[in-house]
């Protein structure tokens, strides 16, 4: 095999031809072995940082592909709210929109009039404290009640049923779920004003 070039040239920079004279070309040639083994070891390792920063610029590029692909998720999400929340209001009939949990996400403005209840009490409703109200308010006989355990114990179900109200106010009551992918996402109560 030929000597390695650095090894070659570090014994003519140092006059050091002499020392293959003293039979030492065994020893050389060990030398100039271990200088290749280290050029290809280096190669090797600067292939890999190549690859490692291959790797993380590709991944970069993923990362920011995937942020702007959220950003944008999220302005049509912002605009499916500002929607649905016009939706809501527009409606002549007052809306309760509940999560799986039972907590309120969010009611058109009409529903505090239409429950006599007021804001403050709506927005931290549960699915207990709506049934009380309700019963609190009506001069039903449990049909209500009824339907809306009915609906916490079989999500699945669609039920409507008519409120009279001690005010004089009647209400048909409409609930049906909403799903997402097959997932119980939550209730939608509408209230309608018949008198």
């Amino acid at each position: 095999m030929a000597m390695h070039p650095l090894l070659r040239r570090q014994l003519k920079t140092h006059n050091a031809d002499s020392l293959k004279d003293l039979g030492l070309n065994g020893l050389l040639e060990e030398i100039s072995e271990s200088y290749y083994r280290n050029d290809r070891s280096q190669t090797l390792f600067e292939r890999a940082l190549d690859l490692t920063s291959e790797e993380f610029l590709a991944k970069a590029a993923d990362n920011t592909r995937e942020l702007h692909a959220l950003s944008g998720s999220h302005e049509q999400v912002e605009q499916l709210l500002t929607m649905l929340s016009s939706t809501i209001e527009i409606s002549t009939d007052a809306l309760l929109l509940m999560d799986a949990q039972g907590e309120p996400v969010l009611f058109s403005e009409r529903l505090p009039d239409y429950l006599d209840a007021d804001d403050e009490f709506l927005s931290c409703l549960n699915n207990d404290e709506l049934i009380h109200h309700i019963e609190s308010v009506t001069d039903e006989n449990g049909e209500f009640t009824q339907q809306f355990k009915h609906a916490l114990q079989d999500p699945s179900i669609t039920t409507c049923c008519t409120l009279i109200l001690k005010n004089g106010k009647t209400l048909e009551c409409h609930s049906l779920p909403y799903q997402q992918e097959g997932e119980k996402m939550g209730r939608v109560w509408n209230f309608r004003l018949l008198s």
